[in-house]
């Protein structure tokens, strides 16, 4: 996988070196919207034509406007998809629990619903990176390769508390 994770890096340097953003009205209504759970829907937002199909994924509460400065270069080299995860933008919310479990069950189901060829090309920011990784974890066959933009990861806020105090930081009161 490292090699197709390189693969999507430089595609996605490559196209988003002279940005220009998409026009922000593209994000401002539902796209396709695609039944994944019964009646419950995620907007697919795509542009652009070829394989492998690149899927953006945004930050903990973020929709796919925040894509808007890459997602259109790089549907000049292939289609480019973007999607708002349960109860974000304009997907419908979840019933029951929303955690990284339930968002990779969504994820692969978005991609069988809509017809998504695979493997893919992943591009997740923050949260997302978590889902990356637990996606190539239970759906090897989804991914092509993964791009992870200050991805978050398992246990990060104790690792980073850790290293800060490692560091020589100030501990807080209740931690002396």
């Amino acid at each position: 996988m490292r090699i197709r994770t390189a693969f999507a890096f430089l595609l996605l340097a490559a196209a988003s070196a002279g940005a220009e953003p998409v026009p922000d009205s593209f994000y401002m209504h539902a796209a396709e919207m695609v039944a994944v759970d019964g009646p419950r829907r995620l907007n697919l937002a795509c542009m652009g034509y070829g394989s492998p199909t690149v899927l953006f994924d945004s930050g903990q509460g973020d929709s796919t406007l925040v894509w808007r400065l890459v997602q259109g270069d790089v549907a000049k080299l292939t289609r480019a998809c973007a999607y708002d995860r349960a109860g974000i933008g304009f997907s419908d919310p979840r019933s029951g629990a929303s955690d990284a479990k339930a968002i990779v069950a969504d994820l692969h189901a978005l991609l069988i619903a809509a017809k998504i060829r695979t493997p893919i090309l992943y591009v997740a920011h923050s949260g997302a990176g978590l889902y990356g990784v637990l996606l190539e974890a239970t759906h090897p066959g989804d991914l092509a390769g993964a791009v992870l933009v200050e991805p978050a990861f398992a246990d990060q806020w104790n690792s980073i508390s850790k290293a800060g105090t490692a560091a020589g930081a100030p501990q807080a009161a209740s931690d002396a």
